[in-house]
């Protein structure tokens, strides 16, 4: 449920700490709030490097809403993949065949929008959805600025280390979260292939937050999973940093 905010008051300027937790998260909080830990509740200035924190097992959302899954696709494809930071371009960049081609067919659902494609080095297609009557703003455009992926002409939209879930895909059912993670999986992700004798099913990005929110979406299904910092390493935009989210269950 939701209120109205009625009353606020302010406590002053407060020094804040951040604890990173072996499973990747952090949290920010002042010295004395209180944490929940297998001795009983202990403030913050109270716990020491190898102390244990209660963290949710399971995430359960009060909202259970439904969204179309071909934009579902079309969303988590260009998070994962997709080349939006500069003005109005909308591309999406990848060498398997087979993911290309779902990327053309779940981008139909947005009626005004042409595909205009073409092949780069390494064998990789970059394909971008353009107007088909040559209107500045397609209804692409339009909702990726809604949820936060786009804004306008001259911000351009994220750059590939502050991507992010946008925040509506928390409130969706869990059968389409599991397709939301699937199709992040489809670009970036890995899984051991069958008959491995190690299983391992991961996901690297070079967005923090990006890592945080799909161990979110994973607790939220009662997935079991640990942000790992892979460290940093060079490119030719500058040094940048990667993390991996593991899931262990």
């Amino acid at each position: 449920t939701t209120a109205r905010v009625t009353k606020w008051m302010s406590n002053g300027i407060r020094t804040t700490y951040k604890i990173s937790l072996s499973n990747g998260m952090q949290i920010r909080a002042t010295d004395n709030h209180q944490f929940l830990t297998e001795y009983g509740w202990k403030r913050l200035d109270e716990l020491s490097e190898n102390d244990c924190i209660a963290v949710p097992k399971i995430m359960e959302s009060a909202i259970s809403s439904s969204f179309n899954l071909d934009k579902l696709r079309v969303i988590a494809y260009l998070i994962g993949d997709g080349s939006i930071s500069i003005k109005s371009d909308i591309d999406f960049i990848n060498k398997d065949q087979v993911v290309l081609d779902e990327y053309k067919r779940a981008l139909k659902i947005f009626t005004d929008v042409r595909v205009a494609e073409r092949l780069q080095i390494r064998d990789v297609t970059r394909i971008s959805a353009r107007s088909i009557d040559g209107r500045y703003e397609t209804s692409l455009l339009k909702l990726l600025r809604e949820i936060g992926l786009k804004g306008s002409y001259e911000d351009g939209g994220c750059r590939s280390e502050n991507k992010f879930v946008p925040s509506f895909i928390f409130s969706l059912e869990d059968s389409e979260i599991c397709f939301f993670l699937a199709s992040l999986w489809d670009c970036d992700g890995h899984v051991n292939e069958a008959g491995a004798s190690k299983k391992n099913v991961s996901y690297k990005t070079i967005s923090y937050q990006l890592a945080i929110d799909i161990h979110s979406l994973l607790t939220r299904l009662g997935i079991f999973s640990r942000v790992h910092n892979l460290g940093n390493y060079e490119t030719q935009s500058g040094t940048q940093t990667a993390y991996q989210v593991n899931v262990l269950d």
